[in-house]
């Protein structure tokens, strides 16, 4: 009787298929940001989250959005930009220092791809180590987004990038580094808003 191979066990998503050999992505492409934990600041970050969550989706990838309640994105502008809401994991939370928590919880099944992570403060160190070794481990993209960068030494170990968005006027936004592990060169992108006038 021939010997029965153990097949592995556990959540496979279609982004871990990709091809080997696959060229380098650009900074600021999703897949820079896969097996990442990252942190996006500034007033311009829910629209860099919101651009991330619609590439993710197109790719195929399950998505999921843990904010505090009075904090949601404005859903309309997800609808245009072309994020599928029946398919994107709503995480409401009525107390925002849970919201670190609930991403570990949410991480640890290594079936999500991407995480967008609204924090009103800075998680504990051992928290943030927790959720850098899911992105790790699963090659997911895990974002925190913030009004202000995390800056602390002991903190920045377990944040392998954070990103600056910030809005030239009403008409563009502009995404910068303030630190890249991965992209060590400066890059800048910027993206040209299709508003209404007398948009805010």
């Amino acid at each position: 009787m021939a010997a029965l191979r153990q097949l592995p066990i556990g959540v496979v998503r279609g982004s871990e298929l990709a091809a080997v050999g696959a060229p380098a992505a650009l900074p600021w492409a999703l897949d820079a940001w896969y097996g990442r934990l990252a942190n996006i600041c500034g007033s311009g970050r829910v629209s860099a989250a919101v651009q991330l969550l619609a590439q993710a989706q197109r790719q195929g990838e399950p998505c999921a959005w843990i904010v505090s309640a009075g904090l949601e994105p404005f859903i309309p502008d997800l609808a245009a930009a072309g994020v599928s809401l029946s398919s994107l994991i709503w995480v409401r939370l009525d107390d925002p220092s849970k919201a670190a928590r609930a991403g570990d919880l949410l991480t640890r099944s290594g079936g999500v791809g991407l995480v967008l992570i609204e924090l009103e403060r800075s998680p504990p160190k051992g928290l943030l180590r927790r959720l850098a070794g899911h992105a790790q481990r699963d090659r997911a993209a895990i974002i925190l987004l913030s009004d202000e960068p995390y800056l602390d030494s002991a903190v920045g170990r377990s944040i392998s990038g954070r990103v600056a968005a910030q809005s030239w006027d009403r008409s563009a936004w502009e995404f910068h580094p303030l630190r890249d592990r991965a992209n060590p060169r400066p890059w800048v992108h910027t993206e040209v808003c299709d508003a209404p006038p007398g948009s805010p």
